[in-house]
């Protein structure tokens, strides 16, 4: 149905796109939205987890950094994540490697993450652009503002371009993809749709989601434009075809370095599992009893718990295969339970709190007075975007185009889990169609109709308060020991073990913050203290290999060696970390077993991402005990 005030095809196709008051109030919008962003990364540098990457962001530096140094495959496996993102960053080091002539010296890593995040600052600035012909081209020129607006000064997409993670890139590449789609819907060309086909392969190799973009493409098309069957059949021919000859390249590479054709990333079948299974009806991220929190160590655990239960050897797919058969079996054997937890799915993901992941939003406020300004959230985007997308597709068949982005989101955390990360991409299609519920309700104003007016805001502050209803919860034992290691990692030991010792405090079960304690000792080289309380962490539990690592390498720094190389052994053999072996190698060489140090260097050095600052440390010491290398 067309609204007379909104006839279709009217402001949507107008062209220019950009007449003179839209480049002058972009250019604003644009200078805004970067100035506040400079700003929050300049109040942030006072935040040691800027100099304390975790989880994925360790994953993806170290990815980063083995391509930089000549290793082109990144590593000698199936992709664990998706690697584009991966390669960004070793191009990105490579390049500030080959300018190092200017700095006298090669760049920090410190240094190469800055650059990283003035580049997506730079990235997520640009999205104002991007986000205004979105709204132009579905709508009109001054929903695509409302909107552009609206995104320079949401502040959570802030704290995504300070974490060393893709989902800024994400954010931008699916809004660029959004484009494409629309400007191969409306051109028709088999040439473009092929081309679209690439692009959702490279989109894939950011985050594998994204795969889903390429059917729903197609029925936005439909949707919006209403092609010929014969068009329908070609276009999609071509659009699989482009999208194979991406994906078979990721493919080869896993077979050139993990002797397995394997498509997507290795993740999948244990993520789905993680995210669907008895212990877990949260709709979050969580590791089952079998497995530690860590991704990487994650993956170990899985790959042997499925060895376990089948009794025999697998390979990575064979892995993901089993995990998800899996899921499978757990939803079949309880569809109540696999309910409840696409319940909580959705309710998290509509609900206004950011829910974290590796690291909260609500953690970088205490650094920041701009994160604490008041400024729009989800529930304000969901509350006047939603209304405004219904209301559209009623009048105007090309808002369908904003559609396909969400759908995909919506898909991804009912299969998997939701989180803060997952859902900012949904956001600037909402905020687009809160431009439209804008334009909408001024023209109502305008002519009078109050009755719909009233209506509009009503369903918005209805949905706005559902959203703000949906309670959040912190995980404040994550928060505060990632923030204390955080502060012991950049040397400011006194914070460090204050925010350690009140999570002690309150968390009295918890050995991990103990652990944390006996590192700060340890960094300030206080040797009995840190023997004192690594030992007192694996009377809680003893099992804790943080604490069996800590422990040998205070008891080898105090010069006992024989007790030090037995802890870590005992730390290696039970969690296979190479920090344990490396430990291990530095310990036997201080005792004067230069053989076995010799050994025990190697073996790190061959288990330990190339390009690794200590994989160079630890081939020097191969070089001085006679192992030529």
């Amino acid at each position: 149905m067309n609204d007379p005030q909104f006839p279709a095809g009217s402001e949507a196709n107008a062209a220019p796109l950009l007449g003179h008051r839209e480049r002058l109030a972009l250019g604003v919008i644009f200078g805004l939205a970067v100035v506040l962003r400079l700003g929050y990364l300049i109040e942030n540098l006072s935040n040691p987890f800027l100099y304390m990457p975790v989880l994925d962001e360790a994953y993806y530096i170290g990815l980063g950094r083995a391509i930089a140094h000549g290793h082109i495959l990144g590593e000698n496996r199936v992709f664990f994540m998706d690697p584009l993102y991966g390669y960004f960053l070793g191009a990105l080091f490579f390049a500030l490697n080959q300018l190092s002539f200017l700095t006298g010296g090669p760049v920090t890593q410190d240094t190469a993450l800055m650059a990283a995040r003035v580049i997506q600052i730079l990235a997520d600035s640009s999205i104002v652009y991007l986000i205004y012909l979105l709204g132009a081209k579905t709508w009109s020129r001054d929903a695509g503002l409302f909107a552009a607006a609206a995104w320079a000064i949401y502040t959570v997409s802030f704290f995504y371009t300070l974490l060393i993670l893709k989902t800024t890139f994400t954010v931008f590449a699916l809004l660029l993809f959004t484009l494409a789609m629309i400007r191969a819907g409306e051109r028709g060309k088999s040439s473009e749709w092929l081309l679209l086909g690439v692009f959702t392969g490279l989109l894939t190799f950011l985050r594998a989601n994204l795969l889903l973009m390429a059917p729903l493409a197609i029925v936005a098309w439909i949707l919006a434009k209403r092609p010929s069957a014969r068009q329908v059949a070609v276009n999609s021919i071509m659009l699989a075809a482009g999208l194979m000859a991406a994906l078979t390249l990721g493919a080869a590479r896993n077979k050139a370095a993990a002797g397995e054709w394997v498509f997507l990333n290795s993740q999948s079948g244990r993520l789905l599992f993680a995210s669907n299974n008895p212990e877990n009806l949260t709709g979050r991220y969580m590791a089952p009893s079998f497995s530690r929190k860590g991704p990487e160590q994650m993956e170990q655990d899985f790959h042997a718990e499925a060895e376990r239960r089948l009794g025999r050897k697998l390979s990575t797919r064979e892995v993901s295969s089993y995990w998800t058969g899996e899921t499978i079996k757990f939803i079949g054997a309880s569809p109540a339970n696999a309910a409840l937890a696409i319940y909580n799915k959705l309710k998290g993901t509509f609900g206004s709190f950011e829910i974290p992941i590796n690291r909260s939003v609500k953690s970088n406020e205490r650094f920041s007075y701009i994160a604490q300004a008041p400024a729009p959230n989800f529930a304000l985007a969901l509350a006047l975007g939603l209304p405004g997308l219904v209301a559209g597709i009623w009048m105007r068949r090309q808002v369908w185009w904003l559609i396909p982005a969400m759908g995909t989101i919506l898909v991804t955390v009912t299969l998997f889990y939701t989180c803060s990360r997952f859902r900012l991409p949904m956001v600037p299609f909402l905020l687009v169609g809160a431009g439209i519920s804008a334009t909408i309700t001024a023209g109502w104003a305008r002519e009078r109709r109050w009755l719909p007016v009233a209506a509009m805001i009503a369903l918005a502050v209805a949905l706005g308060a559902v959203s703000m209803s949906v309670e959040g919860r912190e995980y404040r034992a994550d928060e505060k020991y990632f923030l204390a290691k955080a502060y012991i990692k950049v040397g400011d030991l006194r914070n460090g073990a204050a925010v350690a010792m009140d999570a002690a405090r309150e968390f009295p079960q918890e050995p991990r913050f103990l652990v944390l304690l006996g590192m700060a000792a340890l960094w300030a080289d206080n040797l009995p203290e840190a023997i004192r309380i690594n030992t007192e962490a694996l009377l809680l539990d003893p099992e804790n290999t943080d604490a069996m690592n800590n422990l040998g390498l205070a008891l080898s720094a105090s010069g006992d060696h024989d007790k030090a190389i037995r802890w870590l052994t005992k730390a290696y053999s039970t969690n296979q970390a190479p920090m344990s072996l490396l430990g291990l190698a530095m310990a036997l060489e201080k005792k004067g077993d230069g053989a076995a140090a010799l050994e025990a260097y190697r073996r790190f050095v061959a288990v330990e991402k190339p390009g690794s600052p200590r994989a160079s440390m630890a081939l020097g010491r191969i070089r001085a005990l006679g192992g030529g290398e």
